[in-house]
């Protein structure tokens, strides 16, 4: 409310001090995912430089920048695909040029096959043959996915490159709570003879998320990370690559690679 005061000939005049006025609203923010940094929906334009992440978010725009096609298999609360699912509605632009295909797929027995059927049908566009092909997925949907993986293993010598970024958490019902699951995505390696890459903390999951792209090349490869306290944290990362960066890292590393 404003005050004011009668004065001779010259009309009502403010009193001095502060003016009081309509409140303004608080801005108030949903939380959206607590895989997301401060719970908060992430452009990839903001991910560069030092900023606040999650691992689960540097997992992600690794995953979106370098591949062709993205599967994911996430169980509901999960939230391992919410960042991709995001720039992929509104046609983010990868690495090669174009939105990256991602799909969001059920957890159930022989759910990589379409993957397969992609990477090996007489349709599938040659110039992207050396193009990473990735998923997302937790550990406890590997079981799902292993028929097809098996196939994969067999015909990787005429198979696009292909890492599966694998979030190391089950549900168990004996204490009706999530627990670290790292047995199941190591036996299964080891069963099948993938590479195996694991991320021990935030500050190290983009690199090593890159660094299992860039062993698919030679072997398909699971990036195992925590997927409860290091995918999950909110943390101040230091060095990140930006989209931009993390291409030219990718493609002089590859390009090193092959010239040996």
């Amino acid at each position: 409310m404003r005050l004011l005061i009668e004065t001779n000939g010259a009309g009502p005049a403010p009193l001095d001090g502060p003016v009081q006025g309509p409140e303004k609203p608080y801005n108030f923010f949903s939380h959206e995912s607590s895989s997301l940094p401060f719970g908060q929906n992430i452009s990839m334009d903001q991910i560069s430089g030092p900023t606040y992440l999650t691992a689960q978010t540097l997992i992600q725009q690794v995953a979106y920048t370098l591949s062709d096609r993205l599967w994911t298999y996430s169980p509901d609360t999960f939230d391992l695909d919410v960042a991709v699912k995001q720039w992929f509605e509104k046609e983010v632009k990868n690495a090669w040029g174009y939105a990256t295909d991602v799909q969001s797929m059920e957890v159930r027995l022989d759910a990589a096959s379409i993957a397969l059927g992609y990477m090996f049908s007489p349709d599938f566009d040659l110039k992207k043959r050396y193009i990473p092909q990735s998923i997302l997925a937790s550990s406890s949907s590997l079981h799902y996915l292993r028929s097809a993986l098996d196939q994969l293993s067999l015909l990787y010598s005429i198979a696009s490159p292909f890492v599966a970024h694998i979030a190391a958490v089950d549900y168990t019902g004996y204490s009706n709570s999530l627990v670290i699951d790292y047995v199941s995505a190591l036996t299964l390696a080891d069963e099948l003879g993938l590479g195996v890459v694991s991320s021990f903390s935030s500050y190290e999951s983009q690199h090593m998320s890159l660094f299992a792209t860039l062993l698919a090349a030679v072997v398909s490869t699971l990036h195992l990370y925590d997927g409860i306290r290091v995918g999950r944290e909110t943390t101040r990362v230091i060095d990140v690559l930006e989209q931009g960066g993390l291409y030219k890292t990718y493609q002089a590393i590859a390009n090193e690679f092959s010239a040996s």
